[in-house]
């Protein structure tokens, strides 16, 4: 096995002559790096689903959205008084193109004995 005893050697160009430039180079390619990564940050999407059916539970639907994307929050609405379900519920995607693919396909999908309603919530609401 290779044993490592330090840091990394900094960059270093085949040039010793063009290290200064290789370096500068170097640093605008890592910049220009991080900016498209904070372009690419992505907006979070929420979800209404309607018409769930009482016997399941939020894992359940937790997981079965999450074959979609990433499901960063779910909220199953129940009562107060009595614990059980309300038959509605909020999904949020770590995306909001995902949220809206979700939707479009959920629609209306008969799931156990309902057809669900699905609808994208916009950010503003």
């Amino acid at each position: 096995m290779a044993a490592f005893t330090g840091p990394a050697k900094p960059l270093l160009s085949l040039n010793p002559q063009e290290d200064t430039k290789f370096k500068k180079e170097v640093a605008q390619v890592r910049r220009r790096a991080n900016k498209q990564q904070e372009k690419q940050k992505l907006t979070p999407g929420v979800i209404y689903v309607g018409h769930l059916p009482p016997s399941l539970y939020e894992t359940q639907i937790r997981a079965y959205f999450s074959q979609f994307g990433t499901v960063t929050r779910f909220r199953l609405s129940r009562s107060t008084k009595t614990g059980n379900s309300k038959g509605y519920g909020f999904v949020e995607f770590e995306s909001e193109d995902v949220a809206k693919i979700a939707a479009e396909t959920m629609n209306n999908y008969l799931f156990g004995e309902r057809l669900l309603k699905c609808h994208f919530i916009p950010p503003e609401k």
